[in-house]
């Protein structure tokens, strides 16, 4: 079962990079996609994403909002579960699947 990871980014490069660090270090990669959506970022954030595979990712001219960022992103979405995660969020050793279990 895949979960669809959406994360907003507006600026915060650093906080962005550590979240999506911490997706990859401690996520089964068969078990999320993760998509991006960026409300107008100009610190270096947009760059960095371009530059990651792994990514599906909407690239917004200005901040359209945390709302309409998250409709994009389900949008886009694939995965049986949809899961809203903040850029500033860190995750630890079996997140999801504890997550998972709480859900079902």
């Amino acid at each position: 079962m895949k979960t669809s990871i959406i994360v907003l980014t507006c600026n915060g490069l650093p906080y962005t990079q550590k979240c999506l660090e911490s997706i990859r270090a401690y996520t089964p990669p068969d078990a999320y996609e993760l998509i991006v959506v960026d409300n107008g970022s100009y610190d270096g954030t947009v760059k960095w994403l371009q530059d990651q595979p792994d990514l599906k990712v909407v690239y917004n001219q200005e901040n359209l909002g945390f709302p309409k960022g998250c409709n994009q992103g389900m949008e886009l979405a694939t995965g049986e579960n949809l899961l809203l995660l903040n850029n500033d969020t860190v995750l630890t050793p079996r997140w999801l699947d504890q997550l998972l279990a709480c859900l079902y």
